[in-house]
């Protein structure tokens, strides 16, 4: 499995089993990675953008998530915040 694919796993499991009814942060997601799967998390940069790789690719299958409609953006709490 890819480090997206797990990305995108995990995404799934924290916003709809830990947290169900619960709105999520970009931020508490990136800590909730960092916490319990330092194995996908490296300190490679991507030159493009400067940001850090792995965050880039959890950006990236998160909003794939929510284009699928597995996950919603709530727009109504505030920017980065994510539901089930």
């Amino acid at each position: 499995m890819t480090r997206r694919q797990e990305f995108a796993r995990f995404i799934s499991h924290v916003i709809r089993d830990e947290r169900a009814g619960y709105a999520v942060s970009i931020s508490d997601l990136y800590a909730a990675v960092e916490r319990e799967h330092s194995e996908l998390v490296d300190d490679e940069v991507e030159t493009s953008t400067g940001a850090l790789r792995w965050k880039h690719e959890f950006r990236w299958e998160l909003e794939t998530l929510v284009v699928r409609g597995d996950i919603k953006r709530r727009k109504d709490l505030g920017r980065g915040i994510y539901s089930a």
